[in-house]
């Protein structure tokens, strides 16, 4: 029987040159051909290889090698102590592989599997991956191997481009039950971003509290509407999209205030595209160390949109920090089509935009209209570097 052990008991991190002894006994106990030393101290280093560890309150317990090639995992060697198995944790230390490749965008996952060998045959096919075929003779002992593969979902990449806020406030959507009346017309707000080429789209229903089930309800509608191509994001809502992780080009955006980065990961997992506003220097280099896919620069300029704002950056308070981030920046805050040219020279990844596309506050446009203006929109951000 398969054992839940808690999160805290477990660590999987990658395999280093100190791990050697650990990865040699593994390898006795589980394999007839054992790797050697020098053949485990070349694999650790190799810039291709993907090697895992898994300890049980701090013991070695379990490890997984691969190789990492275009867009591709093939996982070579899994392990686990004998008396350990059985309980699971072979399943976390390969689900932990197939996530963290996800990550790195690759897009299958292939396998050799010892004919015969049922039960780990059992665990790759509960884990999504099929038979392909059976490959004689692959062994070094005459046993056949039997070929495996998994598709992957890649986790959603933020392109360069326009970042467009689907804001429920501009809209008029102040409750729950308005926003839900009107989910068909904001599904087709989502579906015209999509279609104008916009590089995200995220929700922003800053007049309902964090918790509220529409949120989530509208969120989960919105996100299969877009597609898993362009990431959905749902702003400061954490607990509410723990549950939505799994469908691909699910997103989280967090202010300053928030919910830290840390804890925001580790309840969304390594798959969701995870965003932090950041308004100045600091908070910039700061957001260097934290587990973030990308961050908010702005305001731009002075902006409705938000209340409260922080002081106004400008393009040249842009400039000047996006030597300091380390991920995507995307600059935010009254941006408008004369902005983007300027915005994107500053260096900035992408132009998150409200006003600009859905209309003034209180008499927005159509989503057909929205749709337009954003397609115009994408069109400047395009042009050649200082065309006019």
């Amino acid at each position: 029987m398969s054992i839940r052990y808690d999160d805290a008991r477990i660590c999987i991190r990658p395999g280093e040159l100190r791990d050697i002894p650990a990865f040699q006994a593994l390898e006795a106990t589980a394999f007839i051909d054992p790797w050697s030393r020098a053949g485990l101290e070349s694999e650790l280093t190799q810039k291709v290889s993907r090697t895992w560890l898994l300890e049980l309150d701090g013991e070695p317990v379990a490890t997984l090698m691969g190789w990492s090639m275009f867009g591709e995992l093939q996982i070579n060697r899994v392990a686990v102590r004998p008396d350990l198995r059985g309980q699971g944790l072979g399943r976390r230390i390969v689900q932990h592989a197939l996530e963290q490749s996800r990550a790195e965008q690759v897009t299958v996952a292939l396998l050799e599997v010892r004919f015969g060998n049922d039960a780990a045959v059992g665990l790759y096919e509960s884990l999504g991956f099929e038979r392909t075929g059976l490959r004689k003779r692959y062994y070094s002992d005459g046993t056949d191997a039997v070929l495996m593969r998994k598709e992957l979902d890649p986790k959603p990449m933020l392109r360069p481009g326009l970042y467009a806020i689907l804001d429920a406030d501009r809209l008029g959507w102040l409750d729950g039950p308005t926003l839900e009346r009107n989910l068909s017309q904001l599904l087709d707000y989502g579906r015209a971003a999509v279609e104008a080429g916009a590089c995200a789209v995220q929700l922003r229903a800053k007049s309902l509290p964090n918790g509220d089930p529409a949120r989530i309800r509208v969120y989960a509608a919105l996100l299969q509407a877009c597609g898993a191509h362009v990431p959905t994001v749902l702003n400061d809502e954490v607990d509410g999209l723990a549950g939505l992780t799994n469908l691909p080009g699910a997103g989280l955006h967090l202010g300053q205030q928030d919910t830290p980065a840390e804890v925001a990961r580790q309840a969304v997992g390594p798959l969701t595209l995870l965003g932090l506003s950041t308004h100045d220097v600091a908070q910039v280099q700061a957001a260097a160390g934290r587990p973030v896919d990308y961050i908010g620069f702005g305001p731009i300029h002075a902006t409705v949109g938000k209340r409260g704002h922080d002081a106004v950056v400008g393009v040249d308070g842009l400039r000047q920090v996006v030597t300091h981030a380390r991920v995507p920046v995307v600059a935010i805050g009254g941006i408008t089509a004369q902005d983007l040219q300027p915005v994107r020279n500053a260096g900035a990844h992408a132009a998150a935009v409200i006003g600009a596309w859905l209309g003034p506050a209180g008499q927005p446009w159509s989503p057909a209209r929205a749709g337009a203006a954003l397609r115009d929109l994408v069109a400047v951000w395009s042009r050649p570097e200082n065309t006019p």
